[in-house]
Formats: structure tokens, sequence, C-alpha cells
């Protein structure tokens, strides 16, 4: 049988596959006489460090994260016992979307009415529509994204370390959000041509709305973080790494959504300014 230890920090891997990804991640694990030299330990996470002082600083922003790990392991008990969808599951393959709630209704700064060859999956439809992500497309993503494989790899204590997991959120989210845009039909919004601090969504009555980016912005990462717990709840097409990974992004997003709303702002208007239509998708 082939080994699928890590010689370095002694983890042993279900699969070659896994320990080749831990391997080949860019923060290196610890060696085992590392590890005990850390005495001190967190009682939330179980992270250990080697002098008092370095335990009290994460302490600071751990101890918020003690409730998250008591919704992960209720998490991980639903995951256990979902063996078949219900009858209100998404089947693997089908489109998992998200409503527009009331709570986040934005008030339109101008309307314009314009006239497209493409039937553009409406902002505000009556059915969830704000942006439709796929299993498939995650599955993709996990397999075709060199940072999201390195994600599903890290330990566990790593996953919950707010130091950590920031920039690999940000890649998931973006990544998504990219995949859920790439049929024409699905590019419901983009940058306002005119202004930078602006997007232009469309709406059920055939409309182009200007609205204020931040807050519209805002609206999309949330209708993505419903998705992802979604799909990490329901979808058994995905591995049990990738839903771990899932499960985890969605509770950071949660307890710190304006931090990764800003760390996200650049990325995303940049996104949004390449769905822009341009040439036959022109707004007339």
């Amino acid at each position: 049988m082939e080994d699928r230890t890590c010689k370095k920090c002694g983890h042993v891997f279900e699969k070659p596959f896994y320990l080749k990804r831990h391997l080949q991640r860019k923060k290196p694990c610890s060696t085992a006489s590392e590890e005990t030299q850390k005495t001190h330990t967190c009682d939330h996470c179980g992270h250990g460090f080697s002098e008092a002082s370095l335990l009290a600083q994460h302490m600071i922003s751990c101890d918020k994260l003690s409730k998250m790990t008591e919704e992960i392991e209720d998490l991980r008990s639903k995951l256990a016992l979902l063996t078949k969808p219900s009858e209100d599951i998404q089947e693997p393959g089908r489109a998992a979307a998200v409503h527009l709630s009331s709570k986040t209704i934005i008030t339109t700064t101008v309307t314009e009415t314009r006239s497209l060859d493409i039937a553009f999956l409406p902002w505000d439809g009556p059915e969830p529509s704000c942006i439709v992500i796929t299993t498939e497309q995650i599955i993709q993503a996990f397999k075709e994204n060199p940072v999201l494989q390195e994600y599903a790899s890290l330990h566990h204590d790593q996953m919950v370390d707010p130091k950590t997991a920031p920039d690999y959120i940000v890649e998931l989210f973006m990544d998504l959000i990219k995949r859920g845009h790439e049929a024409p039909e699905a590019r419901n919004i983009h940058l306002n041509p005119n202004r930078s601090d602006q997007v232009r969504i469309h709406m059920r009555s055939g409309s182009w709305e200007v609205h204020e980016l931040s807050s519209v912005s805002r609206t999309l990462l949330e209708s993505v973080a419903r998705v992802i717990k979604q799909m990490a709840l329901r979808e058994n097409a995905l591995s049990m790494y990738t839903k771990e990974a899932l499960v985890w992004a969605n509770l950071h997003y949660g307890a710190e959504p304006t931090k990764y709303a800003k760390a996200m702002q650049k990325p995303l208007a940049a996104h949004l300014m390449n769905m822009i239509p341009r040439g036959n998708q022109a707004l007339s």
C-alpha cells in the first residue's frame, strides 16, 4: 500500500492525492518535535502555542469562533445523516439559487429600460435568481483552482484560524461568482460604465436599474454564502472535504461579513466591469 503519512507532521491522509496536495501547499506543516513544544492550548479550537503570550494573542480572535465550532459539529452530524435528497433538496447538477430578500431591497437611484437580444435572468425574479451556481460548477472550482484544492486539504485548525482562512474564502467566493456569471443570460449585473460606484441590475420588468455598488455587492455575497451553505448540507455529489471547506467558508463569512465584503470590493468591482455588455450584447 502506498504511504499516505506526512513524514514531517505525521498526519495520515485518506488518499495519496491528498497527501500530495498537503506537501505542495504554501504554508508548511509543523514537525512532530515542534508540536510537542506547543504546551499552551486554545480551549476553543485546540491550536497549540509554545508561549503563553502567543496563546493570549490568539484567544482575542478565536473566542468568537467557539460557537462556530459547536455549529460545525452539529452540521457534521447532519451531513452524516444525509443519505438521499428529500423533496425540497436540489438534485446533483441542478441549480441552487437564492431569493433577493426583502431585507436587502436597495433604493433605486435611476431606472433605465433597455432592449437586449439575450433573455437575462431577472435579479428580482419570482424564482430564486440573484445568482445561480450549480453542483457541477462547485465541483469544477475545487478541481481546477489550485488555491481551493489547497484550502480543502488544510487541517481543521487551519480552516478555523481567522488568520489563515480569509484569502481562501475570498478566492472561493470570487471563483463561484465568476462561474455563476459564465452564461450570457446569467449576467444580470454589471458595473455602470458612467459611475464606478454604481451597478446596473436586470429586473423582472425588463428594465436595467442603477443601484449603489456597495449595497448590491453585499446582497450578491450574501446570496453566494447561502448557496454555499445549501450545497454543503444537501448536495451528496460533493466530497466530504469539499463540503467541510464550504461549511467553514460560510461560517467565517457569516461571522465577519463586513470584513469579507471589504476584502472582495476591488476584485468584485473588476469582475463587474468585465461584465459590461459589449458588441452584439451592448445596451441599445
